[in-house]
């Protein structure tokens, strides 16, 4: 009807006739361009199928250097208006961790075990601080699979501009903490999908969760810690410093192999707000 088109990258072989049989119906027919995306090829990749500089839609959910591709996207000039991005929900705010491109990045033996994608804060800061994105939402339960209550987990972004037009103001750092627990707390779960060794997301909201405290929210309360650690007091930065290295770094770097060429390369600090 509107004469949308479209480009799917994808570099599992096995997803060809599923692809090709969801697209039959449609017309114009999106291209599929084979193979997985590396930051070295994305942009070209984009080019040769024509894809101008501002377009609609993006989503990216690759499992591993997510952030590393979209910021090679961004950096070249090209402006979606909308960018959806999977995310890993194990790591809460205030912590600013992201996989960076190895050509050894292997899915079996580190995503499946925490170590992919980028937790929300990388993806502010990355996607609101950098490129001026602001965070509309969080999705973070499968309706239609009641059993896997967290087996969806995107971000939705909209370019500042297109929210000015709408009379609306880019989400603050307290805004996404607000989402990102008032997700988990509807989701009504806490166990990470993937980071076990220990689990970031329950050791840092178990003091929370039990019930009404002073007539302060299990949900208000972590949402207020997440704000605390970001903020200026040194005591809260210890805290965040080691907070991060314990329930993050140390696992992360417990799933490196150096022996295969890997040296678990990724970024991550604690994000500090020295503003509103």
């Amino acid at each position: 009807e509107h004469n949308y088109q479209g480009v799917v990258f994808e570099g599992d072989d096995k997803f060809k006739e599923i692809l090709k049989s969801n697209f039959a119906d449609i017309t114009p027919a999106p291209k599929i361009s084979w193979g997985y995306i590396k930051t070295e090829d994305a942009v070209s990749r984009l080019q040769a199928n024509e894809v101008p500089l501002k377009f609609d839609a993006m989503k990216i959910d690759i499992d591993s250097f997510d952030a590393h591709v979209a910021d090679t996207i961004l950096a070249a000039g090209y402006r979606p208006q909308v960018i959806m991005v999977e995310f890993n929900p194990d790591i809460p705010p205030p912590f600013a961790w992201h996989q960076m491109e190895s050509q050894y990045f292997s899915f079996a033996d580190k995503a499946i075990k925490g170590n992919y994608g980028a937790s929300a804060t990388a993806w502010y800061k990355l996607l609101t601080q950098k490129y001026g994105y602001g965070i509309v939402g969080i999705e973070l339960e499968d309706l239609e699979e009641p059993q896997f209550l967290r087996a969806e987990h995107n971000l939705w972004f909209v370019h500042g501009s297109l929210l000015e037009k709408k009379e609306k103001r880019v989400a603050s750092f307290t805004d996404m903490t607000s989402m990102f627990w008032g997700a988990h707390f509807s989701a009504g779960t806490f166990m990470c999908l993937h980071a076990w060794h220990p689990c970031p997301l329950y050791n840092f909201v178990a003091p929370s969760i039990s019930e009404d405290v002073g007539g302060v929210s299990p949900k208000d309360r972590a949402i207020a810690l997440s704000n605390w650690m970001a903020s200026t007091d040194a005591v809260a930065l210890v805290a965040a410093q080691t907070f991060l290295k314990l329930a993050v770094e140390d696992q992360m770097v417990k799933l490196c192999q150096p022996d295969k060429g890997d040296l678990c390369l990724h970024e991550s600090n604690v994000f500090t707000v020295t503003g509103n």
